[in-house]
């Protein structure tokens, strides 16, 4: 009985993940074949990290804890707002970030189409690493921990004197972003 597992991590040539919905913890990283994930809405942690044909993630807004990393195909992320922890790693499709300012914990690092960050003043904790694009980050003072190492579009920090914890090596070399 599958739905009933805690936890159920799949790898391989799996295409058809339409039974997997009431599973608590299901990680499907790798799973290249897995394209439609609209079933898994009521998983609570979900990762599909470098699921390359995954493209729609709309029912995907009740999940608490979300890995999209390496999704590339994955473009809209508009109804992913209530998701409590949400990873967009090297999602180089995702440009729009509007919807994301009630998130707690936030990465988008190497998120090169991302340009506009001023919704995610409520962010809690923000990982901005390698997003080259982004420049302004006056609106992110609220924001408890905040990552902008590799940002090297960002030029002005004075503003965030009240962040926690902030990590600002802006040109420090080393992070890159899967590509295979």
């Amino acid at each position: 009985m599958v739905g009933e597992c805690a936890y159920l991590e799949i790898r391989g040539r799996v295409t058809n993940v339409s039974c997997l919905g009431d599973v608590h913890n299901l990680d499907l990283s790798a799973c290249s074949r897995v394209s439609n994930v609209a079933c898994l809405g009521k998983v609570h942690t979900l990762k599909l990290f470098k699921c390359t044909r995954v493209t729609d993630v709309d029912n995907l807004s009740a999940v608490y804890s979300l890995d999209l990393s390496a999704c590339r195909k994955v473009t809209n992320v508009y109804r992913l707002g209530a998701v409590h922890t949400l990873k967009l790693v090297c999602c180089i499709g995702v440009t729009d970030v509007s919807s994301l300012g009630r998130v707690h914990t936030l990465d988008l690092s190497q998120c090169d189409g991302v340009t506009d960050i001023n919704s995610l003043s409520g962010v809690h904790n923000l990982s901005l690493l390698g997003c080259k694009a982004v420049t302004d980050v006056s609106c992110l003072g609220n924001v408890h921990t905040l990552d902008l190492r590799l940002c090297s579009g960002v030029t002005d920090v004075s503003c965030l004197g009240t962040v926690q914890f902030l990590n600002t090596d802006l040109n420090r070399v080393g992070a890159y972003c899967l590509r295979r």
